[in-house]
This record gives structure tokens, C-alpha cells and sequence, in this order.
């Protein structure tokens, strides 16, 4: 399934103002200033949306985890990255009135420029002492071309922990959705 997105949409469109990030030197110069865009609220999760210009013309960007932000929760789903990224679209145009979204007939037939995607895959090991013992072994004894894997916070990383570019990690699901302060959508309580 499909834990994060962040793409492009090529399509002309009202231009979204929202929050902006800036850097100004100490002696007040301001060095840059970043378009954050808005959040789009969807049950306990958001959707950073914003307008981009890109050589290929004006982009709208979603950003965000689209199974949370369409079903409330990411215990499965969809890999389909367009039909996800169409959903995550067409909610947020019926969330966000006030943007003025155009309607679009057919997401496949659009322009997209794709720039992060997190895929998720879940296995079950049996019972919860079975995922926290094969957590345990990894952390001992996997390894990758990187060196030994890496264990914080109950997540073991086999690949460089903050890499920009890729990664592979494993973590018990069940801790993460039973943990204090963690919602699941009314559905499935």
C-alpha cells in the first residue's frame, strides 16, 4: 500500500496562497522565501496542498499520507498511485471550495510528476511476542551493504536511518496503533 505521497499535477488553476517559510541574514536580508501552501484536514490526518511552477507549466502538489487522509487509518489499502492520488484530488476540492479546483474528468490522463512515494507491505508473524523477537534477531544480526541494521525506538532501519532517497525499515504495527494518543477512525473502533 501506499503510505505517503507527494506529486504533481500539471493544470492550470487559481493560484494557492497559504503559509510561507523565509530565511532573512542577520543583517535583514531575506535569502528565500518557500510557498508552504495550506493543510486540508481529513479525519486525524492532513494534506499539504500548494501551487508550484514548474518548467512544464503550473503544478498543484499534494503531500501527505493518502489512505489516512482518505479512510482515517493506514492498517491496509491501495497501491494504486494514480487512483490514490485522483481520490486525495478530488477530496481536497470538495474539502477546499474556497481554492476554486478545476473538476478533471479523467486523473489518468493528466501530467504527473511523482517526487516521493512510500510503500508500505505488512506481514503477519503470528502473535505480537513472534514480531517483537524477529524485530530483535534483525537488530543483532541483518545487515546490508550500509553496515549493520539499525535499531531506535523500536524500528529497525537497514539502510542509512535519514537518507533522502531510500530506505527499508520494519516495526511492530500493533504498538503503533494501540500507543497512547493514537486514533483509528470510528469505522473500525
Amino acid at each position: 500500500m501506499i503510505d505517503w505521497l507527494t506529486a504533481r499535477l500539471v493544470l492550470p488553476h487559481r493560484r494557492i496562497e497559504g503559509e510561507k517559510s523565509l530565511r532573512i541574514a542577520p543583517d535583514g536580508e531575506m535569502r528565500w522565501i518557500s510557498d508552504l501552501g495550506i493543510r486540508v484536514p481529513s479525519h486525524d490526518q492532513h494534506i499539504r496542498v500548494r501551487s508550484v511552477d514548474t518548467k512544464i507549466g503550473p503544478s498543484i502538489e499534494l503531500s501527505g499520507c493518502p489512505l489516512k487522509f482518505l479512510q482515517g487509518h493506514n492498517l491496509f489499502g491501495s497501491s494504486n498511485i494514480m487512483g490514490l492520488l485522483g481520490g486525495m484530488y478530488e477530496k481536497v476540492r470538495i474539502i477546499a471550495t474556497d481554492l476554486q479546483l478545476p473538476v478533471i474528468e479523467q486523473h489518468s490522463q493528466l501530467d504527473v510528476d511523482i517526487r516521493v512515494v512510500d510503500i508500505t507491505e505488512m506481514f503477519d508473524l503470528g502473535s505480537n511476542t513472534d514480531v517483537d523477537t524477529w524485530l530483535h534477531h534483525q537488530a543483532i544480526y541483518a545487515s546490508s551493504r550500509r553496515g549493520t541494521a539499525q535499531f531506535d525506538k523500536g524500528t529497525i532501519y537497514f539502510t542509512n536511518k535519514n537518507s533522502r532517497y531510500w530506505g527499508l525499515k520494519a516495526y511492530n504495527k500493533k504498538k503503533e496503533i494501540t500507543a497512547r494518543g493514537h486514533t483509528l477512525s470510528k469505522q473500525l473502533n
